[in-house]
């Protein structure tokens, strides 16, 4: 049985893919995690640091989640490389597998010689395949985007894009878990223009 509208409504056991206990109190429903990496390479004096830190709430009908990545990359003779990213979400779940989306990312890139990209997405999704191993979704949806470059001659641009995204999440692979996604973005007002976007997180079980 599920609760919906305050009302126990009967679903098949086939229809039943996993179960995502959902407590009452608020730190039940918190989940959160901290990742930091440092690696030092004596040959040319390399040194890599990254780390990420991420949170998310998970209430009867509806989800948020944030995440900030750093990576800091220095070496003799050449320029340090600067990447940070702050990301969060908000998801409403309807029947059917459906849900609704929004979310903001904000980069800033010495590699891509972003100032700052500030992005902002809001659409609607639904799964395509959900079982106990995997889930693959799909999401449209549209979105501004303004970005400021480092470069003081280069003027900042908005840009009106259409979205379309995959996303793949794999369960217990072994002692791994996949989480991807791919997005497509064409510009709406500046003729050519196309980002797209790949992101991928392994999870790996050691103990």
């Amino acid at each position: 049985l599920v609760e919906e509208a305050g009302q126990a409504i009967p679903v098949p056991s086939s229809e039943v893919v996993f179960l995502n206990p959902v407590d009452q109190t608020f730190w039940s429903r918190l989940g959160a995690s901290v990742d930091f990496g440092l690696s030092l390479t004596k040959a040319n004096n390399t040194k890599q640091l990254n780390g990420r830190g991420a949170v998310d709430y998970a209430a009867d009908l509806w989800s948020t989640s944030g995440r900030v990545d750093v990576l800091r990359n220095a070496q003799d003779e050449v320029d340090t490389t600067k990447r940070s990213e702050i990301a969060g979400d908000f998801r409403r779940y309807f029947a059917d597998k459906w849900f609704g989306i929004g979310s903001a990312n904000f980069l800033q890139s010495t590699e891509l010689g972003l100032d700052l990209r500030s992005a902002y997405v809001g659409g609607v999704g639904t799964h395509l395949v959900r079982n106990n191993r995997w889930r693959l979704g799909v999401i449209g949806g549209a979105g501004v985007t303004t970005e400021d470059y480092a470069d003081p001659s280069l003027e900042s641009v908005t840009s009106g894009e259409a979205v379309a995204t995959l996303e793949l999440v794999a369960f217990d692979i072994g002692v791994v878990d996949i989480y991807t996604t791919f997005s497509f973005l064409p510009s709406l007002t500046e003729s050519g223009r196309i980002r797209t976007n790949l992101s991928t997180d392994f999870t790996w079980e050691i103990i």
